[in-house]
């Protein structure tokens, strides 16, 4: 969105975006950076090195913002993890660019208990779960589920809507995400592919129950499957 009203150029670089990786170190940190600046040589050079690089080119591009996503890979108490946070400090310290910090619930202890890095943060910006038992979240929770079944018809997926608006089949999805909007995406591309590989018009119940078994189940985001008695009924 930003790139889209500010274009990135080979002058001015607006936003990095920053995916964290499981075992990533300090010196990964900055190679992460300067991949996302598209520099060639973004694994040559030593932590300091590439240190010393990374804040040039912040300076050099104009960079107004540094998104880390992922951010609760850093959720450890000892370790390379420490060194990482550490150098994510050292990084706001210079105030050459405003760091977003991106992640799952599993981040906060990291953030409750490190007080260093909460004192240079502005207050968070939590995204919750939708709740059932706000009307205000189920016409959200609806209206995101109906431009969906659209889009699939709009892009050609599917010929005719698959009525992913019925109260039964919007209660079930609810059930399976617990509100969170980004499940039913996961479930939906689990469902999705099962249907166009049989070559269907519209998504069925029965694709959306195979899909809660084998992701949602199988992941763990839920017990149960509220579309499998609507498939055998």
């Amino acid at each position: 969105m930003v790139e889209a009203r500010r274009p990135r150029t080979a002058e001015y670089v607006p936003v990095i975006k920053i995916d964290l990786e499981r075992h990533t170190t300090s010196k990964k940190l900055m190679i992460l950076i300067l991949e996302a600046f598209r520099d060639p040589y973004a694994s040559y050079g030593n932590e300091l090195t590439l240190k010393r690089r990374v804040l040039s080119c912040f300076e050099r591009f104009g960079t107004e913002l540094l998104i880390v996503d992922e951010v609760q890979h850093l959720n450890y108490r000892n370790g390379l993890r420490n060194d990482v946070t550490d150098t994510l400090k050292g990084m706001l310290d210079t105030g050459l660019v405003p760091i977003a910090f991106l992640g799952t619930d599993e981040a906060l202890p990291m953030f409750k208990r490190n007080l260093q890095l909460n004192g240079r943060l502005l207050p968070p910006c939590d995204l919750h779960p939708l709740n059932v038992r706000s009307g205000r979240d189920q016409k959200l929770f609806a209206g995101y589920v109906a431009r969906l079944d659209q889009v699939l018809v709009d892009q050609g997926v599917f010929r005719q809507p698959s009525g992913l608006n019925e109260a039964e089949i919007l209660a079930g999805l609810f059930d399976v995400s617990k509100g969170v909007v980004g499940r039913v995406n996961r479930l939906m591309h689990a469902a999705i592919e099962v249907a166009v590989r049989r070559g269907a018009t519209r998504l069925e119940i029965a694709d959306l129950s195979w899909a809660v078994d084998a992701w949602a189940v199988e992941q763990s985001f839920t017990d149960r499957n509220p579309f499998r008695k609507r498939r055998h009924g």
